[in-house]
């Protein structure tokens, strides 16, 4: 299969796709816009399920100006989340694993970069799929 490519990287994997859209957000926000993604998603890979949950989660009114505005800085980490569910989720220049949060958290607060702490709140507001959180976390879910 062909690769993805985003500003002279070439990504083979979701997972490498994933990280690309980390780094260059606002090429990645044009590709996925004019429908780049869903269709290498399709065509190269045949992986039709994370092609429509893409579609699901920007739509599929391609090359139009409101499809581009409504790729924010809050869809383009859960769309990692979606093309590597097992990797860290990216936001803001951080990258941070699962299982990672409790130290991420602590270290921004003790350290009182304020910086860290705007990125982890957007990480976990907008980039964890909030109905795949553990039952003993119900409030969370709420």
């Amino acid at each position: 299969h062909r690769p993805f490519k985003i500003e002279g990287l070439s990504c083979a994997t979701p997972r490498a796709v994933a990280y690309a859209l980390s780094l260059h957000r606002d090429a990645a926000r044009g590709m996925i816009a004019n429908g780049h993604l869903t269709h290498w998603l399709e065509r190269s890979l045949g992986e039709i399920r994370m092609a429509d949950a893409v579609t699901a989660m920007v739509g599929d009114e391609y090359d139009d100006d409101n499809m581009l505005s409504n790729i924010d800085d809050k869809v383009l980490p859960r769309l990692s989340r979606l093309l590597d569910p097992e990797g860290p989720v990216y936001a803001h220049g951080k990258a941070i694993m699962l299982d990672g949060f409790e130290y991420a958290v602590a270290e921004a607060i003790l350290s009182g970069d304020a910086e860290s702490e705007r990125a982890i709140e957007s990480m976990l507001t907008h980039a964890l799929p909030v109905d795949q959180l553990p039952a003993q976390w119900s409030n969370a879910r709420r």
